[in-house]
């Protein structure tokens, strides 16, 4: 493990095969579930497992791309009703080349991303997303082209 990495960063940091440490990384099901949590919200269905159940994440995790390494973030935490001290990795800027997988039948890939860039704006992903009435970190919005949609 890097000397500089802060145990508050360790979520964010993937070990690969070779057991070194290095790249960020996002876990990959938060967009599935911030996608289920949009369509509900804004009423596209009746409830919030519809869509996560017809989109497929084939990883585990997604690689951050940044120019920069992330800041050290202190939060203040809600747990079991008593505050609960925080440290969280935060990127300013940052992508992610998403990959998705659908199994909707009547529907097509620019309604998966549609649907893709609602949850950026009504779900986010990561801590203190709007989606939990607590912040606007996690908000993001898409490049078509870096978003890889494919029909199951």
């Amino acid at each position: 493990v890097p000397e500089e990495l802060i145990e508050g960063l360790w979520p964010v940091w993937a070990q690969f095969a070779d057991g070194a440490f290095d790249r960020f990384c996002f876990p990959a099901h938060a967009f599935r579930e911030a996608m289920g949590s949009a369509s509900y919200s804004s009423g596209l269905t009746k409830d919030i497992v519809t869509v996560r159940r017809l989109i497929n994440v084939p990883r585990i995790m997604f690689t951050i791309e940044s120019s920069e390494r992330p800041q050290l973030r202190f939060d203040v935490a809600d747990v079991q009703g008593k505050p609960d001290l925080r440290f969280r990795a935060q990127f300013t800027e940052w992508s992610i080349t998403l990959v998705l997988k659908y199994a909707m039948i009547n529907t097509n890939k620019e309604s998966v991303l549609n649907l893709l860039r609602l949850a950026g704006v009504l779900s986010g992903i990561g801590e203190m997303r709007p989606e939990k009435k607590v912040g606007t970190y996690g908000c993001f919005d898409i490049d078509a082209k870096s978003v890889i949609v494919r029909r199951i």
